[in-house]
């Protein structure tokens, strides 16, 4: 079974379109960015939440295996700024507990401290660094959410938030999250192990100028060889098209949902986004209900899009397709994934990425 991901991958006239190079963000176009509205077939790959990151009873026999792969990538995060701190910590000491004229001899003595409070505060950076490993029930399609969802979404607003590059997947833990109120067991295991691929085995991650490349090595555990899953983010990717979104029903609203800062343009820090936006470009968009504005979402109503989205405005709208048709689709699409233990599932759309056996 292969899983090709090159699902986040922007062209290069897309990522450098003219109306993303632009002092003022913009108004996101709904029906540009959500492909379901130009294709009713179209779904992408879609998966509910639950199923998707559904784990099995945990195993003890393998904790060891992942534990040194989670150490060394939180060491790997520590950087260069944090190393200059402690650099400067370290002689800031030495000039207390060192006379003026013995400090060039001390100098090593006196970084060591330093150096060695950074190493220790880094090997605490990954979250999953002493993390039991658990089985999912379904590992291929976990190993596309957990990268085309969780640290495909924390990068990009990683890199928006800080204006550079992760340097780490650990660097990214505040920014990893889901769109749900109440996680289950497997969900809030891939939010920790959101480093490790769908058989709990460390994503090779390779940060670049433009794009970062998460590998997972595949079922065989080695990298290199045919069955390997890669998928390239392109960096300050904030168009809306970025190809995540998200299905949920909050007090009988079906919601189309997206990580705030991969809509249309908008750039900045996301506490500032909802006041600096508010009724503005933004004014289409409303924050997911119950997940503390990390969620950008349009109710999925007729009246809404044909009044918000242009391609569906019954005057001048050119979609092949109504509004009410396309809210009847969503809705199937949605509805597909509910059950009788959760009726109201959160479900993830990934386009441009499948998995064939």
């Amino acid at each position: 079974m292969n899983i090709f991901g090159a699902s986040i991958h922007q062209a290069a006239d897309t990522f450098l379109h003219a109306g993303y190079i632009s002092a003022s963000p913009h108004e996101p176009d709904v029906g540009n960015s959500y492909p379901m509205f130009q294709d009713l077939t179209d779904t992408g790959l879609t998966a509910s939440l639950n199923e998707a990151l559904q784990v099995a009873e945990p195993e003890t026999a393998d904790a060891a295996m992942v534990w040194g792969a989670g150490l060394t990538e939180s060491l790997a995060g520590i950087g260069p700024v944090a190393l200059g701190a402690a650099a400067v910590a370290g002689v800031a000491w030495l000039a207390m507990r060192t006379p003026v004229g013995r400090w060039l001899p001390a100098k090593a003595t006196a970084l060591a401290p330093g150096l060695a409070a950074v190493v220790l505060a880094g090997a605490c950076l990954a979250p999953w660094h002493n993390l039991e490993p658990r089985d999912y029930v379904n590992p291929e399609l976990a190993n596309v959410v957990v990268m085309n969802s969780l640290l495909r979404d924390g990068l990009v607003v990683y890199d928006d938030e800080h204006d550079s590059k992760a340097m780490s997947m650990a660097a990214i833990q505040d920014h990893v999250a889901l769109p749900v109120l109440d996680p289950t067991e497997g969900q809030e295991y891939a939010l920790q192990a959101y480093g490790w691929d769908g058989w709990a085995r460390s994503f090779d991650f390779a940060p670049d100028n433009m794009e970062y490349v998460v590998t997972s090595a595949g079922p065989d555990g080695d990298l290199d060889t045919d069955d390997d899953i890669s998928a390239t983010f392109v960096r300050q990717d904030t168009l809306g098209h970025a190809g995540t979104y998200y299905l949920a029903r909050r007090d009988g609203t079906l919601y189309l949902a997206t990580r705030r800062h991969l809509v249309g343009g908008i750039e900045g820090p996301a506490g500032a986004l909802a006041d600096s936006y508010d009724g503005g470009e933004l004014g289409e968009w409303v924050e997911l209900p119950g997940n503390e504005g990390l969620y950008y979402a349009i109710p999925l109503t007729v009246e809404f899009l044909e009044d918000h989205v242009w391609a569906f405005d019954p005057e001048y709208g050119e979609a092949e397709h109504s509004a009410a048709d396309a809210v009847t689709a969503v809705e199937a699409l949605y509805e597909s994934h509910a059950t009788d233990d959760d009726p109201d599932p959160v479900v993830v759309q990934i386009y441009g990425v499948s998995i064939e056996s």
